[in-house]
C-alpha cells in the first residue's frame, strides 16, 4: 500500500481522531463507494458523508496524508494488464501523460502475486520517492480514463467466452 500506516477502523473511530483537529486519508474499507477516499478533516467528512449510508460500525480505512504526484489505473485481466491510464497529477483530473515503465513492470508484479478477482482495476500512485497500491477496484465500477477502452471491452469479452462452459449449468437429469 502506499500509505505505510494505514489500517481499517470504524467510522465513529474516524470521527474521534478527525476531533483532534488533524487530516486523515479516509476511504471505505469495501468496494461500496459509499463515499469517495480522500484527505478529510472532522467538517469535510462530515459533508461527505452525510446523505450516504455510513453508519459508526462502517469499516473505513485510515491513513496519514501523502502528497501524492501522479496516479495510474491499470486494467487486469486473468492477471495481466490488458490497458492503463493516468488518472490523476498532483490531485487534478489528468489523462494525458504517459505511464512510466517502472509504474508498469510495479503493476504487472503486483496482479502477479494478488488478484482480488478475474477482472479488476489496480491504481498505483507516485510520490517523490517511491511507487505504491493506491487500491483495488471493482471493475465494473471503475471509470476507464484514458485507456483504449476497445482493447478493455476485447479482453473482458474474450475472458467471458473463455469462462463461457464453466458457468453454464448443467443439465438437470431426470
Amino acid at each position: 500500500m502506499l500509505s505505510s500506516d494505514a489500517r481499517v477502523v470504524p467510522f465513529s473511530s474516524a470521527q474521534a481522531i478527525l476531533g483532534k483537529q488533524v487530516r486523515l486519508f479516509i476511504r471505505p474499507s469495501a468496494d461500496s463507494k459509499v463515499f469517495e477516499g480522500g484527505v478529510y478533516d472532522l467538517e469535510g467528512l462530515a459533508a461527505a458523508t452525510e446523505e450516504t449510508k455510513v453508519t459508526d460500525a462502517t469499516p473505513v480505512v485510515v491513513a496519514s496524508p501523502i502528497q501524492v504526484e501522479v496516479e495510474w489505473r491499470f486494467i487486469i485481466v486473468d492477471r495481466e494488464i490488458v490497458a492503463g491510464s493516468e488518472y490523476r497529477r498532483w490531485g487534478r483530473v489528468s489523462t494525458q501523460g504517459s505511464i512510466p515503465q517502472a509504474a508498469i513492470e510495479f503493476a504487472v508484479e503486483a496482479a502477479l502475486r494478488w488478484s482480488p478477482a478475474d477482472i479488476y482495476c489496480l491504481d498505483l500512485a507516485s510520490t517523490s520517492n517511491r511507487l505504491g497500491i493506491v487500491e483495488a477496484n471493482c471493475f465494473n465500477a471503475s471509470r476507464f480514463y484514458g485507456a483504449p477502452v476497445e482493447r478493455i471491452i476485447r479482453a473482458v469479452n474474450a475472458h467471458v467466452l473463455s469462462k463461457k462452459g464453466q458457468l453454464e449449468e448443467p443439465p438437470i437429469q431426470g
